[in-house]
């Protein structure tokens, strides 16, 4: 017998019902976990050029690149020649330091810049090298005491209250300043070897460590194990969380945020998380993100708000405009690009100028790589 239809006016009611619920979830995205965005979701990728910078004919060993957002003017840390500076998108560069500043990047974060602009601080791999700040834009620079240590090229600065936690990438130990770079206190760090590090212990903690610092005293940082946390100055830390986390804390309008990464059955899913009162508790914001195979994504760069934030992935450069709610996928990468397994998140660095509709992608590659730029239409 066939099956009895409900009548018109209940289907009419029910219908409504699950759009409002639809809806609602929508809306909440922030809550559900559970659920993700892949490729096969995005939206068609946007209209745009890219243009290869062609860096890698600077006799540089790697780069390390960073977007001042008040300005967008590109700041490049050149491998052994000091920072420059480009105001025309990365077309042309002078150099900016004054030769207060020497050494090599090693990392993405071997240089950091404030959020709102204006303060940049480099971090040099060598020993003997000079590291240091400008407060004013890249217009003078102070140079920091030495540190003797070899591979301080990733760290993370509050800038309000001068405090600086810096690590080697081939070491277990961090160092801290509470007094912008004038003197530092070695940290000591306990981490293991785990199954998601690919690299023997005690050596390139800095691809997955979340360095951030609240003041002299409230420090986090994550590994392969999760997110640890102090509250003494870095003296002791006690784990507050299992994520494994891509790049610095990024701060910004007083909320911290992470990229955590997590794994199952070989595949991997990127979470946005946010953290109010400075890294003690943390929540999931938006929905997360499959990177298919690849472990590999880049830290999360904001626009004028926290609701548009951009990142880069394997598959391509993401792009949302509510809080990572929904996800856009802005582009694929370049065909001239030759990928390789490490890519995006370990060595290459990714800026957004939002107010310029300007992404700029460097891709690392057998002790080389090259930096693309991709205008927005």
């Amino acid at each position: 017998m066939p099956s009895e239809r409900l009548p018109r006016a209940v289907e009419k009611t029910m219908l409504n019902a699950l759009t409002r619920l639809a809806t609602l979830a929508i809306a909440c995205g922030m809550l559900l976990t559970s659920c993700s965005w892949s490729a096969e979701d995005g939206a068609a990728a946007a209209g745009g050029t890219w243009s290869d910078l062609k860096l890698s004919n600077a006799r540089s060993f790697r780069h390390a690149l960073a977007l001042d957002p008040a300005t967008g003017n590109l700041f490049w840390s050149r491998w052994g020649q000091g920072v420059w500076v480009s105001s025309d998108q990365g077309k042309t560069f002078a150099r900016a330091d004054g030769e207060r500043i020497s050494g090599n990047p090693f990392s993405p974060a071997a240089i950091v810049v404030s959020p709102d602009g204006g303060k940049i601080a480099v971090f040099s791999s060598q020993a003997k090298a000079l590291s240091g700040h400008s407060l004013d834009g890249g217009k003078t620079w102070t140079s920091w005491s030495q540190i003797g240590a070899h591979g301080l090229d990733y760290g993370a600065v509050d800038w309000e209250s001068g405090a600086i936690l810096v690590m080697p990438h081939e070491e277990r130990k961090a160092y801290l300043s509470a007094d912008m770079g004038k003197t530092w206190t070695q940290l000591p760090l306990d981490y293991p070897a785990g199954s998601n590090n690919p690299h023997k212990a005690g050596q390139h903690l800095h691809y997955q460590a979340g360095l951030g610092v609240f003041g002299a005293k409230e420090l986090v940082y994550s590994q392969e194990r999760g997110i640890e946390r102090s509250e003494d100055s870095g003296k002791t830390w006690i784990k507050v969380a299992d994520h494994c986390c891509c790049g610095p804390v990024q701060v910004f309008k007083g909320i911290a945020y992470w990229l955590a990464k997590k794994e199952q059955d070989g595949k991997w899913t990127g979470q946005l998380i946010a953290s109010k009162d400075r890294g003690k508790t943390r929540v999931p914001v938006g929905q997360a993100i499959e990177n298919g195979g690849s472990m590999y994504m880049t830290v999360p760069r904001f626009g004028k708000d926290v609701r548009h934030v951009a990142i880069a992935t394997a598959m391509g450069i993401l792009e949302s405009v509510d809080s990572a709610v929904t996800w856009k996928l802005v582009t694929t990468y370049p065909d001239q690009v030759e990928r390789t397994a490490r890519f995006v998140d370990t060595d290459d660095c990714f800026e957004f100028d939002a107010s310029r509709k300007v992404f700029y992608v460097y891709f690392f590659k057998d002790y080389g790589g090259a930096c693309w730029r991709f205008e927005k239409q």
